[in-house]
């Protein structure tokens, strides 16, 4: 039997269910080496033999237990693999047998109503000057280094080196549910929440540092006295001189946001250059263009890339604009004023939505129902 070489060690209590797959344990265990992430990749491999044999024994819990492991950012791109290898052949198995293992409201997962669920449409895009698209786990790292990109997995582990022309421009995407963290060429730190894209030079100018982004980044630029560096985005353009900022141009947003945490930058619009110091946030209306600068806490704007959302006295239809970006899920409100209700709490993105609708029903006078890909705000 596929446990019996692994009985009640950490890996054997989480093939059988008594733990589950996605603690923090069995987590930082499976990625503390290579050695571990083969063993547990060794006894799916069994445990998939056992099942096509009939040998393994509680195939709900073990089925569960495995979706879980899919649906979770935490396991490696590569175990996943194997779960789903695993999680199919369970699956015929049970409906080859006549077994049936969800009750009331389970259901089977589903990949489209799970914006955890791992697929190529799940993973950070790097468009490469000739068109070629190289897909990357969020837990792998990439560096822009001079001739090309080296990209390394979680373990340091070099996954591929691309040459590039140095005269072209790449485009990296983020999906739906995922962020991402990178360096640029000249030492520039950038974190990309989801749905964003950044377009960058394989080499920059020797005269000046120019990206082209939307969607929301924060950047922790390198100073660098002889090339400034220039973020351009709609309507607007960015002088940088060694700063950390964010920007969130999400185009379904009514204003551009650019929240100054450190150093100073200037920001061009049309007809107008602004000077922006630290804890100072410019906001810009896309319709009008009116342009409005506020004292700002950025801790409150920069939380998203420590894992989190933080919302402080947000209407609701904010709100839900955020949190569609990440589960792939729409609120639909059945009142109108409901939308404007304000909402004051964190959201963990490891989280499962669920947690957040329980929490919105608990604290406001809202009735909350989860269909499929929408919640009902009654």
């Amino acid at each position: 039997m596929w446990n019996n070489s692994f009985n009640d060690s950490l890996l054997d209590k989480v093939l059988s269910g008594r733990i589950s797959i996605d603690s923090l344990d069995f987590c930082k265990w499976l990625k503390e080496s290579k050695k571990n992430e083969d063993s547990f990749n060794k006894e799916l491999a069994q445990m998939a033999k056992d099942i096509e044999k009939g040998e393994c024994l509680d195939t709900e819990v073990l089925y569960k237990n495995i979706w879980k492991g899919i649906n979770r950012k935490r396991i490696t791109l590569r175990v996943k693999i194997f779960m789903q290898y695993v999680a199919v052949i369970l699956l015929l198995f049970c409906i080859g047998s006549g077994i049936l293992f969800w009750r009331g409201n389970d259901s089977l997962p589903d990949s489209n109503s799970s914006s955890d669920y791992w697929s190529e449409n799940n993973l950070v895009t790097l468009i490469l000057p000739e068109g070629k698209q190289v897909f990357l786990d969020k837990e792998d790292t990439l560096k822009q280094v001079e001739g090309g990109i080296d990209i390394t997995s979680e373990n340091g582990r070099r996954k591929e080196y691309i040459s590039i022309d140095e005269t072209s421009f790449n485009i990296l995407k983020t999906p739906l549910a995922c962020d991402f963290y990178f360096t640029l060429v000249d030492g520039t730190k950038i974190w990309m929440n989801a749905l964003s894209s950044i377009r960058y030079p394989v080499r920059f100018a020797e005269n000046e540092r120019v990206v082209f982004v939307s969607g929301e980044l924060y950047l922790e630029v390198a100073k660098d006295n002889k090339r400034p560096f220039y973020v351009m985005l709609e309507n607007m353009k960015i002088e940088v001189l060694g700063t950390s900022f964010n920007i969130n141009a999400y185009t379904d947003e009514n204003q551009i946001e650019i929240t100054l945490e450190k150093g100073h930058i200037r920001a061009y619009t049309s007809d107008q250059m602004y000077d922006l110091k630290p804890n100072r946030q410019l906001c810009m209306n896309r319709k009008t263009k009116k342009v409005d600068i506020k004292i700002v806490k950025p801790s409150d704007y920069i939380s998203w890339k420590d894992g989190r959302y933080l919302f402080k006295s947000k209407p609701l239809y904010e709100v839900a604009k955020v949190l569609k970006r990440w589960y792939g899920i729409e609120m639909v409100f059945e009142k109108s004023e409901l939308r404007d209700m304000v909402f004051t709490g964190v959201v963990d993105k490891e989280e499962p939505i669920d947690i957040f609708i329980k929490r919105l029903a608990e604290t406001s006078r809202c009735k909350c129902q989860k269909l499929g890909q929408k919640i009902f705000i009654r």
